[in-house]
């Protein structure tokens, strides 16, 4: 910092001195000489601060700094992904969750699935539609299930993982 100060201070001497000889030589526009050693003395001031700031915080050697690399990104499960394995949990516990929850999303993958692959629309073709679904996926999505009672037991992971397989091959590869 010293060395900064002494430094900056010598040329500011210098500068002075020279600013003077050329006054004295007889410049008429001594007002113009003012300034442009004004000026100087502003980039000797600014320079000085460049410096001290360069020796207060020092450039990384090597690495970046692990503050300065880029954080890596999170995966957070979108909303409806929690929502839908919420309605898993709650189906294998109840029928009723498995009537009012898990049913609609399934309808809706098996009407999308069909449509797509044999052009049969669930609801105005039910017989076309049982044709082509096991008996246990077709009584989930059939358009006339019966609402279940209240404390029926809920659906079995096996009976659950067999009915999304058979829709998954709804959909082409």
């Amino acid at each position: 910092m010293r060395q900064v100060v002494t430094s900056t201070v010598a040329y500011a001497i210098l500068g002075a001195i020279v600013a003077g000889v050329v006054v004295l030589v007889g410049v008429d526009r001594t007002d113009l000489v003012l300034d442009a050693y004004v000026v100087y003395a502003g980039a000797l001031i600014a320079l000085a601060a460049a410096r001290v700031s360069r020796r207060a915080f020092p450039a990384p050697r090597g690495t970046v700094p692990a503050v300065l690399a880029p954080l890596p990104t999170q995966y957070v499960h979108p909303e409806s992904l929690s929502t839908t394995a919420d309605d898993v949990a709650l189906a294998q516990v109840g029928q009723f969750d498995v009537h009012f929850r898990l049913r609609p999303l399934l309808r809706e993958i098996a009407e999308a699935g069909l449509a797509m692959q044999s052009g049969i629309d669930l609801d105005h073709q039910p017989e076309r539609a049982e044709e082509r679904l096991s008996p246990e996926t077709w009584d989930l999505v059939r358009p006339n299930r019966p609402r279940p009672e209240r404390g029926e037991s809920g659906i079995s992971s096996a009976s659950l993982t067999a009915a999304v397989t058979e829709l998954e091959r709804l959909f082409p590869s």
